[in-house]
């Protein structure tokens, strides 16, 4: 089976950087979900990545400092929730966004909003890349991920039947004091003024 590279075009076209986005998106997703031990593929040892969820903290940390091989820990950012089920994860992009901009080097700024699903469950996901631009003796432009933030963000929680009931029964309170007021200010209006894609596969 081949390894994975990162998205490449040629050295004398200028592809916009929404396109190489979208090109690396579809191969590292791709590779998530199918060959996720190959993942580190795209990373070199210099890359820094953190992850968190909610607004936990994250601490950064380099490729490198995972150990060898780096893959076991570069899956369980994704698929430590998940493991004990061994149903398939699938990432969906199509409801979500992708933002790409031209940065320092030639490089890429990689803003993706997502969701990830196992079975019924769904979790919605930030990933930030910064691509570096490789300056290879090659054809092609290459690109590796240099930065990597992935977080996992909280669901909000509809309100529940007692808060909107207690919020109803304080409005109907103001209500009432207002009007209690209305009926009192004939008496001192002297003193009133007036104011107014998805990808599928098996880990």
């Amino acid at each position: 089976m081949s390894s994975p590279t990162p998205p490449s075009t040629p050295i004398n076209s200028s592809p916009s950087p929404s396109t190489i986005g979208r090109t690396f998106l579809k191969q590292y997703y791709n590779i998530l979900t199918t060959t996720p031990d190959m993942i580190y593929k795209f990373y070199r040892p210099s890359s820094v990545l953190s992850h968190g969820e909610g607004n936990n903290r994250t601490i950064p940390t380099t490729l490198e400092s995972l150990g060898e091989p780096p893959a076991p820990e570069l899956k369980d950012r994704f698929f430590s929730w998940a493991d004990s089920s061994g149903e398939p994860v699938r990432f969906e992009l199509e409801h979500g966004a992708i933002d790409a901009q031209e940065s320092v080097g030639g490089g890429v700024l990689l803003v993706v909003t997502g969701h990830m699903y196992l079975g019924d469950f769904r979790k919605s996901f930030c990933h930030t890349f910064f691509l570096n631009f490789s300056a290879a003796d090659s054809k092609k432009r290459q690109y590796y991920v240099h930065n990597d933030v992935l977080r996992f963000l909280q669901e909000e929680a509809p309100l529940k039947e007692s808060a909107l009931a207690s919020v109803a029964e304080e409005d109907e309170e103001e209500t009432e004091t207002a009007v209690e007021l209305k009926h009192e200010t004939p008496r001192q209006d002297h003193e009133l003024k007036s104011d107014k894609k998805i990808w599928r596969g098996q880990r």
